[in-house]
């Protein structure tokens, strides 16, 4: 009987970035009041410009070798980034060689040095990519309507189940919080999430959708802390097999204490 791991490295082959399902909202409470997403119209909150500054990577990107330009060539360096990313989220950037790349892909090392040119230079292309899906999933749900703090909630949402299922993205948190090690290669973590959960919260706290006195920085600084811990308990316990169900129960407990008293909003609107 396959496992999960095995079955979801087997379904990788091929170099496509999965949509992320969509996550459904767990109400907080009585403190969880849902306006219609009408009243926000279509208002963009945060546009693919600013999802690519944020989660954009310091300095020049690293040379990975030529440009694959044949279906085949194509396939065999994505297989490439996906086997180094599956024994990077093993064994981490020390314990992860060119040559356990190359035999986890059934390559040869001077096939996998083809396509990229070092250890460093593989780990950079794995956080690269991560970076670009992390962008894709706040674009998307920057694009959807609905009140601030909720797409707060979903974007985070829907990074732990990216988080849970996707490869890249496990190899790719797994790196940063190595970064230290891979020669001044990958960006510090932490701080895009930071920066777009800040911008979100800003607009929350005008919008009057938060409990008075809310620090936008701080709070998105507590949300990212939370956030990255659970998810790396989670992965040390359990393999990430429960990281929507304790996300789902933390951010309940998170979200409580930003979101304002629907018995508040009404006392500042009266009419």
């Amino acid at each position: 009987m396959q496992s999960h791991r095995e079955s979801q490295t087997e379904s990788q082959e091929s170099y496509r970035h999965p949509t992320p399902s969509r996550v459904e909202i767990i109400p907080s409470g009585r403190y969880y009041s849902k306006r219609p997403s009408s009243n926000l119209g279509d208002k963009t909150v945060i546009t693919p410009a600013d999802a690519a500054a944020a989660f954009a990577l310091p300095g020049p990107p690293l040379e990975t070798g030529p440009v694959p330009r044949q279906p085949r060539a194509l396939r065999t360096k994505a297989h490439v980034l996906y086997s180094a990313a599956a024994v990077f989220s093993a064994h981490g950037f020390n314990g992860t060689s060119i040559q356990d790349v190359a035999d986890h892909s059934g390559l040869t090392k001077g096939a996998v040095y083809h396509h990229f040119g070092s250890k460093e230079t593989l780990a950079r292309a794995i956080v690269e990519e991560q970076y670009r899906r992390w962008g894709m999933l706040v674009t998307e749900v920057g694009a959807e309507n609905g009140r601030l703090i909720e797409r707060v909630r979903e974007v985070l949402d829907r990074a732990a189940r990216a988080l849970r299922d996707d490869l890249i993205i496990q190899a790719g948190v797994r790196l940063q919080t190595e970064h230290s090690l891979a020669k001044g290669t990958l960006p510090t973590p932490f701080v895009g999430w930071m920066k777009i959960l800040t911008e979100y919260l800003t607009e929350a706290v005008e919008a009057g959708e938060l409990r008075e006195r809310i620090d936008p920085s701080l709070a998105a600084y507590t949300l990212v802390s939370a956030f990255f811990g659970l998810q790396h308990v989670s992965a040390s316990l359990n393999d990430r097999d429960d990281l929507l169900e304790r996300w789902a129960t933390s951010s309940d407990i998170l979200f409580f204490g930003l979101i304002r008293c629907p018995e508040h909003q009404q006392d500042q609107n009266p009419g």
